[in-house]
């Protein structure tokens, strides 16, 4: 029996049970349902959609294809919402509010990524063939943990922690939104994506901080991306990699290998940052503001 054949029986049967006794347990029927909706997400929304696009690989308009499957994403995210709204007024006047359970309240973000993700963004001429297949694939492997992770990054800003006892860095990692307003050209910060630890240095960084880091100048180094990062005998050094150390614990099944970039490193910075920062407005691509006013008016315009 497969773990939907259970989450479809169990549903079934407190349904009936509040039919027959309790008119007004439709209060703790759509609790019931959010609780169910987060457990099958991950299978019945983001996995049937990678292997949908897995599937228009092989066809010639790859572009095309793709862009099927973004629209697919955006329609089965505004039926889930209307269904849950639907529910929801029975018991409650909303008016015309975008409304949706707490447990989900960041699945119009997950999607925004997931659309703008390596495996599901741009066409042929955008992205290669080679990348779609290997980001595909990971989505496709990975635990629901992970590949959220993964199609929406951990970002942190560093400079600031280091500046606290060791023992206490892991508590003063904030996780910051994917934006562009939330990078300080004085800041260091760290990208998290579950496999590798993208370093970004602001131009206006404290250079005793970055040379403390790095273990070398950059006037004598000049090219990052040949930058191996070890601890040096320093107070900042040593910090920066507990930090790196108490990320790694937190899920012990990868490895991340960090890569540094500096702000104004083209085209470095923008493949490797830029394209993650999933919340603004890229080539092509609503910012996160416009895709939750486009899901609004598309659950009001479908009745």
């Amino acid at each position: 029996m497969t773990t939907q054949t259970v989450y479809t029986f169990k549903w079934r049967c407190y349904i009936h049970h509040l039919l027959v006794n309790d008119v007004s347990g439709w209060i703790q029927l759509l609790q019931l349902w959010s609780q169910i909706l987060v457990k099958c997400i991950i299978k019945q929304i983001l996995v049937p959609l990678c292997q949908c696009w897995l599937e228009s690989v092989s066809k010639n308009s790859l572009s095309d294809k793709l862009d099927s499957v973004r629209q697919q994403l955006q329609l089965k995210l505004v039926k889930s919402l209307k269904e849950y709204r639907n529910l929801y007024i029975v018991q409650h006047r909303i008016g015309g509010r975008l409304i949706y359970p707490e447990s989900l309240r960041y699945l119009p973000l997950y999607i925004l990524a997931l659309c703008k993700s390596l495996a599901l963004c741009g066409g042929y001429a955008d992205v290669s063939l080679d990348e779609h297949c290997a980001a595909g694939f990971s989505m496709m492997i990975l635990p629901a943990r992970r590949l959220l992770n993964f199609i929406y990054p951990s970002l942190y800003r560093l400079d600031e922690a280091l500046a606290v006892e060791p023992d206490m860095i892991d508590g003063a990692l904030k996780r910051l939104p994917l934006t562009l307003q939330c990078l300080d050209t004085a800041g260091l910060y760290l990208l998290d994506d579950g496999f590798t630890f993208l370093v970004w240095l602001g131009r206006m960084l404290q250079p005793e901080l970055m040379n403390d880091i790095l273990g070398v100048s950059l006037s004598n180094f000049p090219d990052l991306s040949k930058i191996q990062l070890r601890e040096c005998d320093n107070n900042h050094s040593r910090n920066f990699m507990a930090v790196l150390r108490a990320l790694r614990e937190r899920d012990s099944s990868c490895y991340q290998l960090p890569r540094v970039v500096r702000q104004g490193e083209q085209p470095r910075e923008g493949f490797l940052l830029l394209s993650n920062l999933v919340e603004d407005q890229m080539t092509g691509t609503s910012s996160y503001m416009d895709w939750i006013l486009q899901i609004h008016r598309q659950m009001r315009s479908s009745g």
